[in-house]
C-alpha cells in the first residue's frame, strides 16, 4: 500500500519546548524552531524575548529610541540616559536631506515609478539597459593585497572579509590614496576596523585625520585603537545619516586632501555619499 503523505505540523502550533531549564521558550516562526539564546535560571525567556514573558514579576518593554532592543520598565529612565540609540544634540554638520536633492527641471512633473503603466515602465527599463551597455565598460575583477592584513589572515579560519579589506587597501595604495597627511573618511564605518587598517597602511605619524561616519553607535569599536596610535584630536566619529551630513561643516576636513572609502554601503547610501562629496567639492577647494 502507498504511504500516506506526512502531515506537516501547523506552523501556528509550535511543539513543546525541549526539556532544558536554560532553553528560551520563544518560538521563531520563520525558522520553525525555538530561540537558541540561553535564559537565566528561573526565566522562560532570554533577555531578547523577556518582553513575551507574561508571568514575570518585572515587565520588559521596547526601548523608545530603538525598538530592536528591550528594557525593564522600572529601569526605563535610567536606560534612556545612556542608550546608544538616544538622539544626540544637533551638530553643526547636520542639515536635513542635504544630500538627497538633485538638479531637475521644474517643467517636468515628477511621477513615482509605481504609478507608471507597465508598458512605459518596461520601455524605461529597456532604455536604461541600452544606455548602460553603451556607456559603461565591463568591470574587471581585480583582487589586490596589502601586507598590513597578513598577520590577521594567519589567525582566521574565514578570511573573506580580510581579503576584501586587503584588496581595498591594495587599490588605495595603487591609486596613491594613502598620503600621510590625508583626511580619511570612512562611510558606513561600523566598528571602524577598516579605518584602523588604513591607519596602519598609512604609517600615521600624527599628520593624518580619520573621520568615521555611521548612523548607529556600535559596541566594541576600534576608535580607541585608532586614537592610541595617532593624535586623539585628529580622530572623530560622526553619528549621522549620510543624507543629512554637510561635510563642509566638519572642521577636521579643512585644508586636507579628502580620501573617502567604504566597504559596507548599499546602493542608496552610495548615492548620498557621492552627493555629499560633490557638495563638499562645490563648497570648498576640495575639487
Amino acid at each position: 500500500m502507498p504511504k500516506e503523505p506526512k502531515q506537516r505540523q501547523d506552523d501556528n502550533i509550535p511543539p513543546p519546548p525541549q526539556n532544558n531549564p536554560r532553553q528560551c521558550h520563544f518560538w521563531v516562526k520563520r525558522k520553525r524552531r525555538y530561540c537558541h539564546l540561553p535564559t537565566k535560571l528561573g526565566n522562560k525567556f532570554c533577555g531578547e524575548h523577556l518582553i513575551c514573558d507574561q508571568e514575570g514579576k518585572r515587565r520588559r518593554i521596547p526601548c523608545p529610541y530603538d525598538r530592536s532592543h528591550t528594557v525593564y520598565e522600572d529601569e526605563l529612565q535610567s536606560h534612556l540616559r545612556k542608550c546608544n540609540a538616544r538622539p544626540l544634540p544637533k551638530q553643526p554638520y547636520f542639515s536635513l536631506d542635504i544630500n538627497c536633492t538633485l538638479a531637475s527641471s521644474d517643467s517636468h512633473t515628477k511621477i513615482a515609478l509605481s504609478e507608471l503603466p507597465k508598458e512605459e515602465l518596461d520601455a524605461l527599463i529597456k532604455k536604461i539597459e541600452q544606455w548602460y551597455d553603451l556607456l559603461v565598460p565591463e568591470i574587471q575583477t581585480s583582487v589586490l593585497d596589502h601586507p598590513v592584513l597578513q598577520k590577521k589572515m594567519e589567525t582566521l579560519k574565514n578570511t573573506k572579509h580580510a581579503i576584501q579589506q586587503a584588496s581595498l587597501l591594495g587599490h588605495m595604495e595603487k591609486l596613491s590614496l594613502l598620503p600621510k597627511d590625508g583626511c580619511f573618511i570612512e562611510f558606513g564605518a561600523g566598528k571602524g576596523e577598516l579605518s584602523r587598517f588604513v591607519q596602519a597602511a598609512v604609517a600615521d605619524d600624527g599628520s593624518a585625520v580619520f573621520i568615521l561616519v555611521d548612523r548607529k553607535n556600535m559596541r566594541l569599536k576600534f576608535d580607541s585603537n585608532i586614537r592610541a596610535a595617532s593624535d586623539p584630536s585628529a580622530v572623530r566619529r560622526i553619528w549621522s545619516d549620510i543624507k543629512d551630513l554637510d561635510l563642509s561643516k566638519v572642521d577636521l576636513i579643512e585644508n586636507k586632501k579628502v580620501i573617502a572609502f567604504s566597504k559596507h554601503l548599499c546602493g542608496s547610501a552610495t548615492d548620498v555619499t557621492l552627493k555629499a562629496l560633490v557638495n563638499l567639492a562645490k563648497s570648498t577647494d576640495h575639487g
